[in-house]
């Protein structure tokens, strides 16, 4: 099959993945795997061609963005948590993460390809969601904090997503019992 063929099949593929009601971000990884593309580097490429759209929306403001998220009754992973009335500490406690991990997760910093898909579980539990919309939030990527402002006259730029068990063994602040259980599923994130 040559390349343009197999290009073909793929976008095939996740057009019919995409149009079920109950395709995952696990589906769409094994697709993109079984036609030997790597999944990260098939969002970094799609980001990459998306950055220059989300940066003039992200210039146009952050409340368009918000909007949008609230249209699918998901405003995000902190601002459910506000709304149920859960401080950022008492969501990491509740899905057994770091403030860190639950504020890098939010922001889009830490990459989808390897989260253990009983993390979004557990989000979506504590957050009174489902997971699809967790997911959702999630494959939205990196974003700037809301309602912080910059001195400069560009928009800063964001760093590209992290590996979860990277950001996982980088957190300073996760109890090194969390720390323990959450690498344990490292075997289990591909």
């Amino acid at each position: 099959m040559n390349t343009e063929n197999n290009k073909a099949a793929l976008l095939g593929r996740i057009s019919r993945l995409a149009g079920e009601a109950d395709w995952t971000a696990e589906e769409l990884k094994e697709a993109l795997r079984e036609e030997n593309v790597d999944p990260d580097q098939f969002v970094k490429n799609v980001r990459k061609r998306l950055s220059p759209l989300l940066t003039n929306r992200e210039r146009a403001g952050e409340a368009d963005n918000r909007n949008s998220e609230e249209a699918r009754g998901f405003p995000g992973i902190l601002a459910a948590a506000k709304q149920k009335g859960l401080s950022s500490a008492q969501l990491a406690a509740t899905t057994g993460l770091s403030v860190v991990l639950v504020t890098m997760l939010d922001r889009g910093l830490i990459s989808l390809g390897r989260l253990p898909k009983v993390i979004i579980e557990r989000l979506a539990q504590a957050l009174d969601a489902t997971t699809r919309q967790v997911t959702d939030y999630l494959l939205i990527g990196p974003r700037l904090a809301p309602d912080a402002s910059y001195k400069a006259e560009d928009t800063p730029e964001l760093p590209e997503p992290q590996d979860f068990f990277e950001a996982v063994r980088n957190d300073p602040a996760l109890p090194p019992e969390y720390r323990q259980q959450l690498l344990s599923l490292e075997g289990n994130a591909e």
